[in-house]
């Protein structure tokens, strides 16, 4: 298939500086128009669930411009940006909230290019970390500590499902204040240690809050991870990182990814069996590496998000054991409680809060959480479909895409301009 070209709007101006310094750069839209008359950018557009005659379910194209809607707010030019499993499960039609005409994508970092009159953190200029979940700090549930439940109707996972997300040129984030977190200063701009703190806008603070703190999960015990996927594999990386496991078990169908996993620090790997008879044979091979008396794993984090993970990790879990959910279920799977009823174990799930997203930050600074391990391939924002079509066919080694935004570093708005660095 051909590469892409980069579409701008056609009144896009470029105007360049040498690149000494950040500052020193700009690229300015001069008043492009949209259908209606309206600013616009790049950026992409869900169009609905994949079908015969939508086979991508999204698309790359010109749409409008954000501004600031509420005092709360801050406009941004989004700097990277990547591909979420959440993001295959809302073309799937798993995510029934998320509505065609959708800007997808809920992780990022950005540039500020204007601030609401309410957001006191932050000012134009400051390069952020965006978490995936938008915290509005005074409802119940944010009080409560709860970020992942706020009940604002641009709380919780509201970027890229419920309002325009990351992976377009430019973005409105809500709730700022709670909800974004300044790099260190020891992140270079366009360096590879910037890169690792992207890793933190959902898939480490979800494996590590969703899989592992509300798994109970804690030094001497035992772990699987079905599923070695990008988010089971980075619960793998923080349950090796952060804990002294007794042991760390990765659990998937393709060999491929059970050797990244090793070499990611995991004790044992299992190469599971598709079919009914797939489940019993990972508790046989188990049950060898922990031994016949242990009767289980202590957490078992399921990372697929399919009826077959579910029933994977029915069979594993030692009574009195976790069963922590990270996979996204768009189907629906059978708990056989006439069998798990005797087991006593606990089973998590929900959303991710973004709680531990300052501490994670301080691990990846001081090299002890290796989020760039994470990342697989680098593209450019415009080169989205190609990076979208490689992270669905999981093909060369393929995990996290990190696109980096190659359009215009700014645009003209009520006859001022707002820009990178001007």
């Amino acid at each position: 298939r051909p590469r892409p070209e980069h579409r701008f709007p056609s009144s896009v101006n470029f105007v360049e500086t040498p690149k000494q310094s950040f500052v020193n750069m700009a690229c300015v839209v001069e008043s492009p128009t949209h259908s209606g008359g309206t600013a616009s950018m790049m950026g992409t557009t869900f169009l609905g669930v994949k079908s015969d005659s939508n086979p991508r379910g999204y698309s790359w194209e010109e749409r409008p411009l954000p501004q600031l809607e509420n005092p709360t707010d801050i406009l941004a030019r989004v700097h990277k940006t990547t591909i979420c499993g959440t993001d295959l499960h809302i073309l799937g039609g798993n995510v029934p909230e998320a509505k065609p005409g959708l800007g997808l994508g809920h992780e990022g970092i950005v540039d500020i290019l204007e601030v609401g009159s309410e957001v006191t953190k932050f000012k134009v200029g400051d390069r952020v970390l965006c978490c995936c979940i938008s915290a509005c700090g005074k409802c119940k549930k944010c009080r409560d500590k709860w970020f992942g439940n706020c009940e604002h109707p641009e709380g919780s996972w509201a970027l890229g499902h419920r309002i325009n997300g990351m992976q377009n040129q430019f973005v409105r984030v809500p709730h700022a204040d709670l909800s974004c977190y300044k790099l260190p200063e020891s992140c270079p701009r366009d360096s590879p240690e910037e890169d690792k703190y992207l890793m933190l806008a959902d898939i480490l603070p979800t494996s590590y809050e969703i899989g592992l703190v509300d798994g109970d999960m804690a030094d001497g015990k035992t772990c699987a991870i079905v599923g070695a996927g990008p988010v089971g594999l980075a619960a793998l990386l923080a349950a090796c990182s952060m804990y002294k496991a007794k042991a760390v078990i990765a659990i998937d169908l393709n060999q491929g990814r059970l050797d990244v996993a090793k070499s990611m620090g995991a004790t044992h790997t299992i190469c599971a069996n598709s079919g009914e008879e797939g489940p019993a044979r990972v508790r046989e091979q188990l049950l060898e590496i922990v031994g016949h008396e242990a009767d289980g794993v202590d957490l078992v984090v399921e990372a697929v998000g399919l009826p077959g993970g579910w029933y994977v990790a029915q069979e594993i879990v030692k009574p009195g054991g976790n069963i922590a959910i990270l996979g996204v279920h768009g189907r629906r799977v059978t708990l056989n409680l006439e069998r798990m009823w005797y087991r006593n174990f606990k089973m998590t799930a929900g959303m991710v809060h973004g709680y531990s997203i300052p501490d994670l930050m301080s691990r990846v600074e001081s090299g002890n959480l290796r989020a760039d391990l994470l990342i697989s391939h680098h593209w450019k924002l415009s080169q989205i479909e190609e990076a979208y079509a490689l992270f669905d066919s999981r093909k060369d080694g393929a995990l996290k895409m990190l696109l980096c935004n190659d359009g215009p570093r700014g645009f003209l708005s009520k006859e001022k301009c707002i820009a990178v660095g001007a």
